[in-house]
């Protein structure tokens, strides 16, 4: 959904092909994050890849999530690694 400029990700429709100063970037964002600490909105289960439609050789300049990969920047105050294995795999794979 595009208005005023501004541009809504949906699970339904994650990519987006913007012109930034004549270069065009190509974005694809999810909401979703693996469940940690109680469930809500945009939080999935662990195993399920949600990440799955970002293959190999995909073209994308910018992948967005509101998880950090699986142990980047991901640690809470016991030390934990909450961050996402998918996508970090997804990074991987791109």
């Amino acid at each position: 959904m595009q208005q005023s400029n501004i541009v809504y990700l949906l699970p339904e429709r994650p990519s987006v092909e913007l012109v930034v100063k004549e270069c065009c970037v190509k974005i694809y964002g999810l909401p979703f994050s693996p469940l940690s600490i109680g469930p809500s909105a945009f939080m999935r289960p662990r195993n399920e890849d949600t990440w799955a439609e970002v293959s190999e050789g995909s073209q994308y300049n910018i992948l967005l999530s509101h998880a950090p990969p699986r142990r980047y920047l991901d640690q809470n105050r016991r030390g934990e690694h909450t961050g996402c294995e998918r996508f970090l795999a997804a990074l991987q794979r791109i």
